[in-house]
């Protein structure tokens, strides 16, 4: 696996529900965990290592007993607003002050093809919403206030000009 960093293309294309989960499934959501764990995120959608299929892990504490699996993720529910940092494996060294809902409900499947329901506030919530928006196409920087963006501008070139030099 790699990460695939801002702005190649694959990362604004929206990603194809998964339906029942495979074998072959649940085995690629454990190398994305293990990928995760091994770059130091807290959560890794996978769009972002090429994979176009609805898929994310989250993991707050680094410990594989805390891996969360989701399938086909979606947002039912959300609640409060707050702005916390926020950062990305697909945006390296960039951090951005991010508004999001401060609750959230998501309902999904398990590996397994459970299914599962969850209501996070707090890192977990906001977590789960950045890995959900990338399933979406949407990355960091559709978030960005004009302000952030303007102190990311030079970071972002890079990636742009990085992108560009490997085209």
């Amino acid at each position: 696996m790699e990460i695939l960093l801002y702005p190649a293309p694959a990362l604004r294309q929206p990603s194809r529900p998964v339906g029942t989960p495979t074998p072959e499934v649940a085995e690629t959501l454990r190398q994305m965990a293990a990928f995760m764990r091994e770059h130091g995120g807290i959560g890794l959608a996978a769009p972002q290592v090429g994979i176009p299929l609805r898929l994310l892990m989250v993991n707050h504490t680094g410990q594989p007993a805390d891996d969360r699996a989701f399938i086909d993720p979606r947002v039912t529910a959300r609640r409060g607003m707050e702005d916390a940092e926020e950062g990305c494996l697909s945006f390296p060294g960039i951090r951005a002050v991010i508004r999001r809902p401060a609750w959230v409900r998501v309902e999904a499947l398990s590996p397994g093809g459970e299914p599962v329901v969850v209501e996070m506030d707090g890192l977990l919530a906001r977590v789960l919403q950045h890995e959900i928006d990338h399933l979406d196409g949407i990355l960091l920087i559709d978030k960005m206030s004009p302000t952030e963006r303007r102190a990311n501008v030079a970071a972002l070139r890079d990636l742009e000009a990085r992108f560009t030099s490997k085209a």
